[in-house]
């Protein structure tokens, strides 16, 4: 049986290992000069590939969409793929209870277990072999004009996020010629610009654990984390993980607000009592240096100066004020987002090959049988820390393990 993958990331790569592994003549095409060029990249060179979440745990963090993850994460689980990389000389640790890295700190470890064991199963591996079209019957052709035939075809492509490391399109359509739907994409995992010129007068400061929160009854989305303040807005887990939402919303709206709390831990009724117990206690104190106990000078400082009181003691503060700065602090600052991403600054897609045209059991399409699909091209996307690669891994499995199954 011939198998072509179309993609050399995670998902092509664990395609390959399975499809191979069950006798499958496999080739993987990948458009680029160099395989696998976003995975060496991924965490900075040392690829955060999963995390120790359990599959219900995990699937939740995707959303509504997560539970199509169920069958690819119960077969291939956690367990086996840090079993793969251990048995392929790639030790694997979670140093800080929960992410997981190569021992090494090198992505391209995990890469090179891949393609090797591909490899030592006779899975050839071309560079330089961008797709242009998917003909009736499986004739891939490349765009030096070459056609390769083939007896199931695996997606793997990707998609549009990070350009400068491969992030394309291309899958996308080769998907819509054989008549999947796409669903809308947008950035995620990407910078949350935002119109208040204040920001960017705070650039390189960091929240321990700031909040966001958007949207309203069941479309109230909110996290919290660790937020990056730069020139033009924000970034950080705390961003990173709601932008894809932002950018849906944004792309809906013209004004599309967010609430920043910079203190999730803390709600309304803590800061009132905490300014009661200073206004009581501590007599000449600023409210500024108050707020410094909390955050930041230069946004401590800021803070008071939005309430109206930059000034004022504690003991001397008005009761407007106060109110104000107890809201801004326990309910949260309205801005307003002017963009997220763009999509190349994204380090993932939203949106993608629609999840009701693809068996969640096998990923196989319903349209088209023999042609399989298998990581970021579908519509899944989740927060950072390990979710996608894992994925990406298990869904391709799947995939390979399907298409030279049946």
């Amino acid at each position: 049986m011939k198998i072509i993958i179309i993609g050399s990331g995670p998902a092509g790569l664990a395609a390959a290992v399975a499809a191979s592994g069950n006798g499958a003549d496999v080739t993987v095409l990948e458009r680029l000069p160099e395989l696998s060029v976003k995975l060496r990249a991924s965490g900075g060179g040392r690829c955060n590939f999963s995390n120790t979440l359990d599959p219900l745990a995990f699937m939740e963090k995707f959303g509504r969409n997560g539970r199509f993850m169920q069958d690819a994460l119960n077969r291939f689980p956690n367990e086996y793929l840090l079993r793969f990389l251990e048995e392929n000389n790639v030790p694997v640790a979670a140093d800080d209870g929960f992410h997981y890295f190569p021992v090494s700190g090198r992505a391209a470890d995990i890469s090179s277990a891949f393609r090797r064991k591909a490899a030592g199963n006779r899975a050839v591996f071309r560079t330089d072999a961008a797709v242009t079209e998917i003909t009736e019957g499986f004739l891939v052709k490349l765009e030096s004009g070459e056609l390769l035939s083939a007896d199931k075809i695996i997606l793997a492509c990707g998609g549009k996020a990070f350009s400068s490391l491969g992030g394309t399109d291309r899958g996308l359509k080769l998907a819509e010629q054989l008549g999947h739907t796409v669903t809308e994409t947008y950035p995620a995992l990407a910078p949350v610009m935002l119109k208040e010129s204040w920001i960017s007068e705070h650039a390189g400061l960091a929240l321990p654990d700031a909040a966001i929160e958007f949207g309203k009854g069941r479309n109230k989305r909110s996290g919290h984390g660790e937020l990056l303040f730069t020139h033009k807005g924000f970034s950080g887990p705390c961003a990173l993980d709601l932008s894809g939402e932002i950018a849906a919303g944004t792309a809906k709206e013209n004004e599309f607000k967010i609430l920043f709390r910079p203190c999730a831990e803390h709600s309304v009724g803590f800061w009132r009592n905490d300014l009661e117990h200073m206004r009581a206690e501590g007599k000449t104190k600023l409210v500024r240096t108050w707020l410094a106990k909390y955050f930041p000078h230069a946004l401590a400082d800021r803070f008071a100066a939005m309430a109206g009181a930059e000034e004022s003691r504690c003991c001397e503060l008005k009761s407007d004020s106060r109110d104000k700065l107890i809201n801004f602090l326990g309910e949260g600052i309205p801005l307003t987002v002017s963009g997220v991403g763009p999509m190349n600054c994204a380090m993932v897609m939203k949106g993608g090959v629609k999840l009701s045209e693809v068996n969640p059991k096998t990923l196989e399409s319903r349209i088209v049988p023999g042609l399989y699909f298998a990581g970021e091209i579908l519509d899944l996307s989740g927060p950072c820390g390990g979710y996608h690669i894992r994925w990406a891994l298990s869904g391709g499995f799947l995939a390979g393990d399907s298409a030279s199954s049946l």
